[in-house]
C-alpha cells in the first residue's frame, strides 16, 4: 500500500510508520505544500493527516486533496498531548 504520511513531528511519525506501517510504501512530508506536491506526483492508496503542520491545518490540506483526483482514503492523525487548537 503506498501511503502518504503528512506528519510534523518526526518522533511521532518515526514510531507510527515503525511499528504500524513498516510494511508499506510511506512517504513523510512536514507540511501542506509538500503534502499536495507527493499527491500530485504520485497515487496514494490512502493519507495520513496530522492537523497542525508546519505551513498550516490538515483541515485545509484535506479539502485540497478531496477536490482533487485523488480517490486516496484519508486518515486525520495527531501527536498533540493536550489536544488541538481549533
Amino acid at each position: 500500500m503506498r501511503i502518504l504520511f503528512a506528519e510534523n513531528d518526526e518522533r511521532f511519525a518515526r514510531v507510527v510508520v515503525e511499528r504500524f506501517l513498516a510494511h508499506h510504501d510511506v512517504t513523510l512530508v512536514r507540511s501542506t505544500a509538500d503534502a499536495t506536491d507527493a499527491i500530485r506526483e504520485r497515487d496514494c492508496d490512502a493519507v495520513l493527516v496530522d492537523y497542525d503542520l508546519d505551513d498550516g491545518k490538515g483541515d485545509a490540506l484535506v479539502k485540497a486533496i478531496c477536490a482533487s483526483a485523488s480517490r486516496a482514503i484519508i486518515v486525520a492523525v495527531s501527536a498533540h498531548e493536550h489536544g488541538n487548537d481549533i
